[in-house]
């Protein structure tokens, strides 16, 4: 007994020193510490569209909820579900959202593409009998061993491996990243090149060949399993598509099927890559930092859009005078928006029914946060734009954002849409410029610029508290 005891201590040891570091280790660990000792009402599933395009914490916020997302690096449509039972062993979610796209519905076919699935599998639990099921059929006999063992998956490696500190979490940039219960959002934007080669991306029709079918006897019964555990465990199933540039051109008839599919099981799907919710959610380039996945800015638009549609389709207990509701969202809060620089309840009129009413600029590790809180006295429902450019001091144009070089401005840009006066708004100004002349702020029209609209707010660089930072 003893000798057995020793033994498994050991092989638990070295898989813990032969796993590799990667993020959905940071979302495994924090999920369970969450979930461990507190419910968990929404949960998200999906491949890196899901945590690239969904932020718990604006979730949270708006719906009093508490989420999770378990979005990872490549995962196939396959393997949600098991990762979604294991899941269901600590939490009892009244809401699942599953992410499915035309990748989530391709074969596994290189190294890499296996090894994003393995991410997915040692969340699973080796003693799960559909993890066994999913495995075989979709590995080849001889990747058994790799599949269930770190140990033997990565056996070659001893000598790049620290057997005296254990923690295979990813080193997060957050100048870089922001991560938060799974969601992982770029700070950076999309490429020139990107934004060449997909010009006119919201005006392009979309291609739809009925002769192809995505939705395989294999994914289709994934589907199937999915819907009959919402049926087992209580809980509302939604089914969603991210935003993605490459939708206007290819197949889009995978997602003519997946609306079919919802309509037969009474579930709803969105489709948040279709040229509709393009123009309902105003996506532009500014939105995403690749051609698939979206970058924090257009995660917070998604986020919004889809805590919006969640209040109005399901209902959720109000969690927000918990003490976990509000530990989380003050954490998150004072790690991501960092400190406060300006905060000022100023009345300034806009246009003669549009007034800011306070103003708040917070200064994370990089770029601006700006909250804006309005007050509509036209009852018009008035719907703009507002523009906040920030200029720098003279001498210290190296300060600017590389995109406002390129573009040869003399300022720094972040854009918000108003289409409701009496919400807050949040607007990223990407910018690193700490030497601050002015900062402006500007209303135009909704459908582009066509000249300022009203009067314009002007915020001294002096008045901003950076040299406290």
């Amino acid at each position: 007994m003893i000798f057995s005891a020793a033994l498994l201590a050991g092989i638990k040891y070295l898989e813990q020193v032969f796993e590799s570091p990667h993020h959905l280790i940071n979302t495994a660990n924090g999920f369970r510490e969450l979930s461990d000792e507190n419910n968990v009402d929404i949960l998200f599933l999906g491949s890196s569209h899901m945590f690239a395009s969904i932020n718990p914490y604006v979730i949270d916020k708006n719906t009093r909820s508490i989420s999770f997302n378990l979005g990872t690096d490549g995962l196939r449509l396959q393997f949600t579900s098991i990762m979604l039972e294991e899941a269901l062993k600590t939490t009892k979610p009244k809401l699942v959202v599953v992410e499915v796209f035309r990748g989530s519905v391709s074969k596994i076919e290189t190294e890499v593409s296996k090894g994003f699935q393995l991410r997915g599998l040692d969340f699973v639990s080796n003693f799960s009998l559909n993890k066994f099921d999913r495995v075989k059929e979709n590995f080849l006999f001889s990747e058994y061993p790799g599949v269930y063992s770190r140990l033997l998956r990565n056996h070659s490696s001893w000598s790049e491996k620290d057997f005296l500190n254990l923690n295979r979490e990813f080193q997060i940039n957050l100048n870089k990243n922001l991560y938060y219960s799974g969601y992982f959002g770029a700070r950076i934007r999309l490429s020139d090149e990107l934004r060449n080669q997909y010009s006119g991306f919201r005006l392009k029709e979309r291609k739809i060949d009925t002769t192809f079918n995505f939705l395989k006897p294999i994914y289709l019964n994934e589907l199937e399993r999915l819907v009959q555990l919402s049926r087992v465990h209580g809980f509302e199933l939604l089914l969603m598509t991210a935003p993605d540039l490459r939708a206007s051109e290819v197949n889009n008839y995978l997602y003519t099927q997946l609306s079919a599919f919802a309509d037969e099981n009474e579930l709803n799907y969105l489709n948040l890559s279709s040229n509709e919710k393009f123009d309902e959610l105003d996506i532009s380039f500014d939105d995403f930092k690749d051609a698939s996945h979206l970058n924090l800015n257009g995660g917070e638009k998604v986020s919004q859009y889809l805590s919006e549609y969640i209040n109005e389709n399901y209902s959720l207990s109000d969690r927000s005078n918990e003490d976990v509701f509000i530990a989380r969202i003050s954490d998150y809060e004072k790690m991501h928006f960092g400190k406060e620089v300006y905060n000022c309840d100023i009345g300034f009129a806009l246009t003669d029914s549009l007034l800011i009413t306070n103003l708040q600029i917070l200064k994370p590790r990089k770029n601006y946060i700006i909250k804006m809180n309005f007050e509509d006295r036209g009852n018009s429902n008035n719907k703009y734009r507002i523009g906040a450019h920030m200029f720098p001091q003279a001498g210290y144009e190296d300060e600017l954002d590389e995109n406002s070089k390129v573009k040869d401005r003399d300022f720094d840009v972040g854009t918000g849409i108003i289409t409701d006066a009496s919400k807050p708004l949040e607007v990223i100004l990407y910018s690193e410029i700490r030497n601050i002349e002015r900062l402006t702020f500007f209303l135009y029209d909704i459908n582009g610029y066509k000249g300022k609209i009203g009067e314009t707010l002007v915020i001294k660089g002096d008045q901003l508290l950076l040299s406290e930072q």
